[in-house]
């Protein structure tokens, strides 16, 4: 029997060494929570953000899929922490006399 998954979705082990610690998590703990300088919070190095309708249509939010990812701080393996659905405001910037959403991967960095 196949178990339902559901959103958020966290990985709080490496898959190959079965640690809990990340290099964020681990610096973002001792750097800030502990010293009482920030909230505790979910903390990666790395975060993106896959729209999941087209940023372009007229809305002011779109659902978002938002991937965590961060390294092990035992092996060094780069991996997905954390996976969540989020509704991402969107931007809007004039370029050449048409608007375009701005803020999401559009592409190749440089191309239009």
């Amino acid at each position: 029997m196949v178990k339902e998954i559901k959103f958020p979705i966290e990985f709080k082990l490496c898959p190959n060494c079965g640690c809990a610690d990340t290099t964020c998590r681990l610096a973002y703990k001792q750097e800030i929570a502990d010293k009482g300088k920030g909230p505790k919070m979910f903390a990666s190095s790395e975060k993106k953000a896959v729209p999941l309708i087209d940023p372009r249509s007229a809305t002011l939010t779109v659902p978002t899929l938002l991937e965590h990812y961060d390294t092990c701080a035992f092996c060094g393996l780069r991996y997905c922490t954390k996976a969540e659905i989020i509704n991402a405001g969107i931007t809007m910037q004039q370029s050449g006399g048409n608007l375009k959403p701005f803020g999401f991967p559009q592409g190749k960095p440089g191309l239009s």
